[in-house]
């Protein structure tokens, strides 16, 4: 995921991805909600409200990266 924080970057982040020899299956950009945040960080036993504030501060982009051997 691209987070808040360097989504300006993503076409160099993008870049970096094919150079590596993955190919992008599907990307979204979105905005977080405090819900969708919440249930997200959910997943990570360490996340906190400071977490949830910053996934809703700005667009993030999530991708599934798919490469031959891949895990």
């Amino acid at each position: 995921m691209i987070k808040p924080d360097v989504y300006t970057h993503t076409g160099k982040i993008i870049d970096a991805i094919y150079k590596q020899g993955f190919v992008i299956g599907a990307l979204k950009m979105t905005r977080f909600n405090a819900q969708t945040a919440g249930r997200f960080l959910a997943q990570s036993p360490a996340s906190s409200p400071e977490d949830v504030n910053f996934l809703q501060s700005d667009v993030c982009t999530g991708m599934q990266l798919v490469c031959e051997d891949a895990i």
